[in-house]
């Protein structure tokens, strides 16, 4: 008798498991129609040539006026060139990441910048 109560504990608790799981799947599309207005952090990817000045591009975001989390950089696929990832802070307003990207442009050894704007749209611009 108390192996058939310890199975259906046992089952109770993977029935509550898979429950929670699903919860937690079909939370986010909810959460998203309710409150369609709040934003999340948003990433821009850059391509750089390994003698590019981290404090340019600092002082380029800085300029845009962007809240600036954190910038990954990581070894590149190919010989000389770095990817970075500036995490932005929430909020941002579509103009000023615009301004933000045509910014990075400019900044010498910046290769390509490729950000995601609103509505999960994405842009891709090589700099010269």
């Amino acid at each position: 008798m108390g192996l058939a109560v310890g199975g259906g504990m046992f089952l109770a608790a993977i029935s509550a498991t898979l429950l929670a799981l699903a919860l937690l799947v079909l939370a986010r599309p909810v959460k998203q129609r309710l409150f369609p207005k709040r934003k999340e952090a948003r990433r821009v990817r850059l391509v750089l040539r390994r003698e590019t000045s981290l404090a340019e591009l600092r002082s380029e975001i800085e300029a845009s006026e962007v809240p600036l989390e954190r910038i990954v950089v990581r070894p590149g696929s190919s010989t000389g060139e770095d990817d970075a990832e500036l995490v932005l802070g929430k909020g941002s307003q579509e103009e000023e990441l615009l301004s933000l990207v045509e910014g990075l442009r400019r900044v010498s050894g910046v290769r390509e910048v490729n950000s995601a704007l609103m509505n999960g749209s994405g842009e891709s611009q090589s700099a010269r």
